[in-house]
Formats: C-alpha cells, sequence, structure tokens
C-alpha cells in the first residue's frame, strides 16, 4: 500500500512503509492481505499437483489429501478467491475419492470378519 507520494528533483518517489522508493524502480505493490493470500493458494497448488491423478490415488495420500482441504477450509472467503472452481472441484474429487477408497477397505476388511 502506498502511503503517499513524494516529489524530489521532478522525480516521483513512493512512500511505502516508510521508505521511499523510486517510481521508476518499482513495477509492484502488494499489500500484507494479497500476499499471504497469493502464497496460502500458490502453496496448496503446490501440494494439489504433488498428488498422482484421482484415478490412481491410494490411501497412502490420505493424510496429503486431508491436508489440502484441512488448508482450503481454513481459508477466509478472500483467500479463496485465489483458487479457481475448477481446482476447488479437483479438491473436492480427491476428498470423494479417499473416502470412497476407506469405505472400501472398510466393506473389504468387514467381508474376510464374516
Amino acid at each position: 500500500k502506498v502511503d503517499y507520494v513524494a516529489m524530489e528533483n521532478g522525480k516521483a518517489s513512493l512512500a511505502i512503509n516508510g521508505s521511499l522508493y523510486s517510481i521508476d524502480e518499482l513495477d509492484t505493490v502488494c499489500d500484507e492481505t494479497y500476499l499471504e493470500a497469493y502464497e496460502m493458494a500458490q502453496g496448496l497448488l503446490e501440494k494439489l499437483g504433488e498428488l498422482p491423478t484421482a484415478a490412481n490415488l491410494t490411501l497412502d495420500y490420505a493424510d496429503e489429501v486431508a491436508e489440502i482441504q484441512k488448508t482450503y477450509s481454513g481459508m477466509n472467503d478472500y483467500q479463496k478467491k485465489f483458487i479457481t472452481s475448477d481446482e476447488q472441484k479437483v479438491i473436492q474429487g480427491y476428498v470423494d475419492k479417499v473416502a470412497e477408497l476407506k469405505l472400501a477397505k472398510e466393506q473389504s476388511g468387514a467381508k474376510k470378519v464374516e
């Protein structure tokens, strides 16, 4: 967030958090809220990209999927805007696949007991 613009020798400088920066040297100014939301979303998407496709998912990845879901659920509405609806569907698809795999494992264990 730019606090104010100062002119010195005909050149503009931007005051940001108490420091002056030449306008010629800046290309982007981000506030902490934006930067936090962006970094949170990027971290979540990186973790998502490390998973195999949902079709190849096994219960070995259940903890990773749970962590991704926990991170997404813990994001506020503004932070969630950095995750597209398609990416939200992918996350939900992984969550659903893990639930399906757990149910199949429980059912196969129950059949063995009978």
